[in-house]
Formats: structure tokens, C-alpha cells, sequence
């Protein structure tokens, strides 16, 4: 049997030997498929901001970058601008990871106050698409990572700080016993694990109390953090580790390829990471990595990847969104029946709703479910109770239990 990492035509020779010193070899070309060889451009012109991470989760597509630009999209192929609470960019704002767990989304990032003190930033979302400035605990160090695992979101940052919110509203500060720098934070097997400065590697159950893993052998700044296959995997500038309890720590490999070494995500079966010229190096072990054509024909990079609805979407510098593949379930769609655009304060609006392959759909307003239907077809209705802006969407639900929701209204 023989496993290819990356797709493309490659020769396979078969050679039978008869036992009396004849021989004969045939040889034949085979076509190996890859979705990572396939990409299409999405979100043009949406934005110029670099978007720096991307999760999928609730049926949908979240990426989050500078000047606190987050993009929204069901399906990776159609995308839209989230409402992001107004900072002023003089302050330069910035989301630099998202999570999801629970119904709700988290962006952390960093900011600049009055003083010019850069500090920590988190915002919050049930929808995605509508977003408040979440309550920090003063001081909070700049943030550049978050995961959701064992009911709580958990956020590492600057100077070993280690913050954590069983509902993304509220924080609390946890004890990382360190005071370098922590670039990473993933969840996986019912253990936290944090990477940083120095070959710093930390782990938890709850996000709170943290036990130091550090590698003995390295002074290699970790960046890069991921589960995939039933291993853990860090990268630093110099080097690949790996392990299958986040504990005993063996390095595989050398560093990354290309620039972008925080990125390093488990996506389609295989660890992921950019190289410098857009394309793209796997692995299985992250001891040998093969090496895609160009994703395209620029030089710019990607930082973040994610995996959702049979689909792969691909983040970067400038706004950059590059598809493979197509979504595998279509969004759910809301019919505007009743002209709620000028809807009277106490009219009901009925509006249609639609979406093959589900057998729930529910109305969301401002990220509140205020109506749902059995099925997949039907009319949902709401109410306005005074005067302003809402924005309105419809979820639905799979048998199996998987969402997908549209874009705004």
C-alpha cells in the first residue's frame, strides 16, 4: 500500500518475477485527487485587514484579524462583515485568534489605551455576527490565543498570563507559575495545552491550576500548536515536537518551511502549514512534510486554516480567503414575506424559511432564538417590540445534529 501526501500524477512500477530468472515490470501513471490542490478565491474586496485566525463552528465560518475586522460566512463561499463594537484605530485594534464552543464565539486580541499601554482584548458573540466588548480583569496583558474545552473558554498572552470564562462574559486569571510569553492554546483529550517563549510548554484540565511541561532540550520559541491523529504536535522557529500525552515530549523534526510558523492546524486528515511562496506543506508526523503547488499566483501568506461542512478555508494577509472543495450542506434561507425592512413597532412579521436537509429551523434576533419550526420548510414569525435595528437569521439543525446558519438580514 502506498499513501500520498499530496496530490498529483505520479508512476507506479509493478515488477513479477517467475522464479526461473525471468522478470517483467509494467508501469502505469496514477491520478491522485487532493482538495488541498484546489482552491478558489472568496470574500473579494471584503476587506484589507489581515485576517490572522479562522474556526468553524455553529454552521459557520468566523475569521479574525487587524483593526478588529471580523468576517462571517456559512458555507466559506459567500462572506459578509460582522458588527464588531466601534474602537478607534488609532488604538490599533487587533483580534488575533477565535473559538468556539457552547453556542457562543470569542475573539482575543490586543489594544493600546490612552496611555499607549498595550493590553488585552476580547470580544463575544452568539451568532457571529453581532459582538460586544466582553468585561476583563484590569491589566489584562495582551492576548494571543483562545480555545474552548471542559465548558470554558481559556486565553494565554504576554508575560505567562493565563485567563479564563466558563461563559466568554466574565474572566478569571489562572496560575501559569511562568512569565514568558504564551503564543498558543489548544484543547483536545480533556487537557488544555499552552506553548510559548523558550520551549515553554504548560498543561490543564480546568484553565485555572497549570502544571509546567517545558522542554528540557529547547530554547525554541513555540508558535505553532495543534491535535491531529492522536498526537500533539509544537513548532518553533527551529524545530518540531511531538507527543501523545502533552507530557513526554519528543522532537521529529526541524522547523517550519515557511515563514508562518504560528500556523500549524490538523485539517483534512494532516498537519498544515504555509510556506513562503502560498504554498502549502503537510505532513502525517510532522518528521517529513510534502510540499502543494501555489495556491494561487501572489506571494502573500496565510496564517490560519479551518475545516467545516466538507469544506477547507484558508486566511491571510490583506483579507486573503481561498476555498477547496464545496460546502457539503447549504444554508438555510429567510424569505423577507412581510417587508420587516419598515416593519410598525408590534406588528407580526411572517417570514419563510427554507433549508434542504434539516429537521429544525430557528429565527435568531440579534442572536436570540425567538421562534423555531419542526423540518425544513415553513414560516417563522417575530414581533418587534419597539424601535431600531435588528438583525435577523435563520439556524438550522440536522438529524445528527449539525447547524448551519444564514447570513445576516
Amino acid at each position: 500500500t502506498t499513501r500520498w501526501l499530496v496530490g498529483g500524477t505520479y508512476d507506479v512500477s509493478v515488477t513479477a518475477i517467475d522464479g526461473k530468472g525471468g522478470l517483467a515490470t509494467q508501469t502505469v501513471s496514477v491520478e491522485v485527487d487532493d482538495p488541498l490542490l484546489h482552491w478558489t478565491p472568496r470574500g473579494s474586496a471584503l476587506t484589507q485587514s489581515d485576517l490572522m485566525d479562522v474556526t468553524y463552528g455553529g454552521g459557520l465560518f468566523v475569521a479574525v484579524g487587524s483593526g478588529a475586522a471580523i468576517a462571517i460566512s456559512p458555507d466559506g463561499v459567500e462572506w459578509t462583515m460582522a458588527t464588531v463594537p466601534a474602537t478607534p484605530q488609532s488604538d490599533y485594534p487587533g483580534f488575533g485568534s477565535v473559538a468556539y464552543g457552547e453556542g457562543r464565539y470569542v475573539a482575543v486580541g490586543s489594544v493600546f489605551d490612552a496611555q499607549w499601554r498595550r493590553g488585552g482584548m476580547a470580544v463575544s458573540s452568539v451568532d457571529g455576527n453581532v459582538w460586544r466588548r466582553m468585561i476583563l480583569p484590569q491589566g489584562m496583558s495582551p492576548l494571543s490565543a483562545v480555545s474552548f474545552g471542559a465548558g470554558r473558554f481559556v486565553a494565554v498572552g504576554a508575560g505567562g498570563k493565563i485567563y479564563y470564562s466558563t461563559d466568554g462574559l466574565s474572566w478569571r486569571e489562572g496560575a501559569s507559575g511562568v512569565s514568558g510569553d504564551l503564543n498558543r492554546v489548544h484543547f483536545s483529550g480533556g487537557v488544555f495545552v499552552a506553548a510559548g517563549a523558550n520551549g515553554r510548554i504548560l498543561t490543564s484540565s480546568d484553565g485555572a491550576t497549570w502544571v509546567n511541561r517545558t522542554l528540557a532540550s529547547s530554547v525554541d520559541d513555540l508558535t505553532g500548536l495543534t491535535w491531529s491523529n492522536g498526537m500533539w504536535y509544537a513548532t518553533g522557529y527551529q524545530s518540531t515536537w511531538a507527543s501523545a500525552d502533552a507530557i513526554q515530549w519528543t522532537r521529529v523534526g526541524p522547523g517550519p518551511l515557511g515563514y508562518a510558523a504560528n500556523l500549524l492546524k490538523g485539517v483534512a486528515g494532516c498537519l498544515l502549514r504555509p510556506l513562503d511562496d502560498s504554498a502549502l506543506a503537510v505532513s502525517e508526523t510532522g518528521s517529513t512534510w510534502a510540499v502543494t503547488p501555489p495556491v494561487d499566483s501572489t506571494s502573500s501568506g496565510f496564517f490560519s486554516a479551518a475545516e467545516g461542512n466538507g469544506t477547507v478555508v484558508l486566511v491571510g494577509r490583506a483579507g486573503r480567503i481561498m476555498q477547496s472543495g464545496g460546502p457539503r450542506l447549504q444554508a438555510p434561507v429567510l424569505v423577507d414575506r412581510a417587508g420587516i425592512k419598515e416593519l410598525p413597532s408590534g406588528q407580526v412579521a411572517t417570514l419563510a424559511a427554507s433549508g434542504d436537509g434539516y429537521t429544525k429551523l430557528e429565527l435568531l434576533v440579534d442572536g436570540v432564538v425567538v421562534d423555531e419550526i419542526a423540518g425544513g420548510r415553513g414560516d417563522l414569525h417575530w414581533s418587534p417590540s419597539g424601535f431600531g435595528v435588528h438583525q435577523l437569521v435563520v439556524r438550522g439543525t440536522t438529524a445528527g445534529g449539525e447547524m448551519m446558519q444564514s447570513l445576516p438580514t
